[in-house]
């Protein structure tokens, strides 16, 4: 596929489906702020979880898989 032929596809989808750009655009919106470095201290674990939902993230289908391997320090260690 060309540079040209991708781009036109891309057009014709954002065209073809403003619904779900919105959608997208909102989750985007959301999640650059729930991800900004000055909240990641504030990022529960069952919201991080939530994310990972394709209905929640509006763009990556499949991240919900690891849903269950998913763990992690929510308390950040402090230098003594």
């Amino acid at each position: 596929m060309t540079l040209e032929e991708a781009s036109l596809l891309l057009s014709d989808w954002l065209t073809q489906k403003p619904l779900k750009v919105a959608e997208q655009k909102a989750a985007f919106e959301h999640y650059g702020k729930f991800f900004h470095p000055d909240n990641l201290a504030n990022i529960a674990q069952e919201d991080f979880k939530a994310f990972l939902v394709l209905r929640n993230n509006k763009h990556w289908d499949g991240v919900s898989f690891y849903t269950y391997r998913v763990s992690f320090d929510l308390v950040e260690e402090k230098p003594a």
